[in-house]
């Protein structure tokens, strides 16, 4: 089935999809940095929001489009590496000399977790490969989902299940768009449902400490743990589920325009304006901008979003000066010598 909206052999919504999860990001910088920290931003209900899905969409699309493998392990290994860790080390440097300068904060802490998202994609793409190559990948894909769980460094424990959710999502596209709707329906009340139970105590309680759970010996602790964790794994692919399904009811009602085409080339810098968001938002703005004293609603639903909007202009256009250089791209966006 070719989706009505197909552009030179890319289906256009999920470009458009990968804007919004970028936006998305933005948004939920904006109310955790420009605030001067004097609050906690999961008391706040629309970062908690936010933050519930927004990740785990970005990585189904990362799964989405990880699909197809046809390399061998050294071949995919590198290529990954080229798209995802290099820029991540590259860009790095860049983010620590800028953290520094913004906050005189040490840099080697920083350096290793900065770009987070980038290490996780890779992380999970290595798994992904190694289940699929298993002899029995049902054995394989379980394996590495157990394997995962212990693995919370850069939320990979968090992330995998959302990446195979994205690769299962490609593996079935048709059945995909057929049932868009019904999908829509179906994971946004679950989404609903379990988001409104969704509190900042679950969410503080939702990242696994396995080393701490060991050393208190706490069964209630490690229980309360695994119920969190395993409910925000369950809400963020629910919710993943439910605006990308949500995007494909509207598109297919919908014919290709200029504002369209634009807004999926933008979708498709999203790893630059990653990269260049943080250091616009979360170290120069953040150093120069305090609406602490702004009303609750008039920041979180008039003042953030707009302010995220000129964030993503000035991040599509430093990433559009980024591939204006061959080695510029090389080294900072991973986009191959030979484009």
């Amino acid at each position: 089935m070719k989706h009505p909206l197909n552009v030179n052999g890319r289906i256009l919504v999920f470009d458009i999809i990968k804007l919004f999860a970028i936006y998305l990001v933005i948004w939920g910088h904006c109310i955790q940095h420009l605030q001067n920290y004097l609050f906690d931003p999961w008391d706040n209900p629309l970062y908690r929001w936010i933050s519930s899905f927004h990740m785990p969409l970005f990585m189904m699309i990362s799964g989405f489009f990880s699909a197809r493998i046809g390399l061998s392990f050294k071949e995919y290994a590198m290529k990954k590496f080229r798209q995802l860790v290099l820029p991540a080390l590259t860009f790095g440097v860049v983010f620590v000399i800028s953290w520094h300068f913004a906050t005189g904060g040490g840099v080697l802490a920083q350096y290793v977790k900065c770009y987070w998202f980038l290490k996780s994609a890779f992380i999970c793409s290595i798994l992904y490969f190694i289940a699929e190559k298993c002899g029995n990948k049902v054995l394989g894909y379980v394996l590495t989902l157990f394997i995962s769980l212990f693995v919370t460094s850069y939320s990979v424990n968090w992330m995998y299940p959302s990446f195979l959710m994205g690769v299962t999502l490609c593996r079935h596209k048709e059945w995909l768009m057929n049932h868009s709707f019904r999908i829509f329906v179906v994971t946004g009340i679950i989404f609903a449902a379990m988001f409104s139970i969704w509190d900042m105590d679950m969410a503080k309680d939702a990242v696994l400490k396995w080393f701490s759970y060991f050393l208190s010996d706490s069964a209630g602790s490690l229980s309360r743990g695994l119920y969190c964790f395993f409910f925000k794994v369950v809400m963020g692919i629910a919710g993943g589920l439910s605006v990308i399904s949500l995007f494909l009811v509207l598109s297919l009602k919908m014919t290709v325009n200029r504002f369209g085409v634009l807004m999926g080339k933008w979708g498709t810098m999203t790893l630059g304006i990653y990269l260049c968001q943080a250091l616009v938002l979360e170290h120069w703005m953040m150093t120069t901008i305090d609406l602490s004293g702004m009303e609750y609603y008039m920041f979180n639903y008039l003042v953030s979003p707009l302010i995220s909007i000129g964030v993503l202009v000035v991040c599509v256009f430093l990433t559009e000066l980024l591939k204006s250089g061959r080695w510029l791209s090389f080294i900072f966006l991973g986009v191959p010598m030979n484009k």
